[in-house]
């Protein structure tokens, strides 16, 4: 409803939404499981192939997807700057974007960064790897290149497809789409 609702709906939504995920989820303290870091996936850096799909989250629990294009590097759709910053730190965070006072680097929307550097920043204690191994290599080269073409796009806070702004899960259906062909589409 957000899509073909006024502008101040859509930055009405869009400001909640900010708001509700940067608080995030259970902390290490609470739920007692100790989270990922840059130094814990070091060694299964080499294992990755461009095109695999890492899902991770909390507790369990998986709430977040990226594609992994090479070189340490993924490429993935983010809401927020932080998270876990609790209910006073998401509103301080959302009130300053409001007025143009923001962070100096904007990690929102689709963008490419080291794996380990987002686990350094966003609290993670859970994550799979997902592979399609019958994808040939000039697939997942075509898939990949689409998913790097996407960089520096919006996030798509009303999650609705075959716009120009892009959801975490969105991107994962770009990239078969891309490598498998517009007539292969997986949705």
């Amino acid at each position: 409803n957000a899509k073909s609702a006024n502008g101040f709906v859509k930055w009405l939504v869009k400001t909640i939404l900010k708001i509700i995920w940067a608080f995030g989820g259970d902390s290490d303290k609470v739920d007692g499981i100790p989270r990922v870091k840059s130094k814990d996936i070091e060694p299964l850096i080499p294992n990755l192939k461009p095109g695999d799909i890492i899902l991770n989250g909390n507790g369990g629990g998986l709430s977040h997807a990226s594609m992994y294009v090479g070189d340490g590097q993924i490429v993935h759709s983010m809401a927020t700057n932080k998270t876990m910053r609790g209910k006073a730190g998401s509103i301080w965070d959302a009130m300053k974007a409001a007025v143009g006072f923001g962070p100096k680097e904007d990690k929102t929307g689709v963008i490419r960064e080291g794996l380990g550097e987002f686990l350094d920043r966003y609290e993670r204690d859970t994550y799979v790897v997902v592979r399609r191994d019958d994808l040939e290599p000039e697939q997942v080269e075509k898939g990949v290149e689409h998913i790097k073409s996407l960089v520096g796009k919006s996030y798509d806070y009303d999650f609705s497809s075959g716009d120009d702004e892009y959801y975490c899960t969105e991107l994962v259906m770009e990239y078969l789409d891309a490598s498998l062909g517009q007539e292969h589409s997986t949705v």
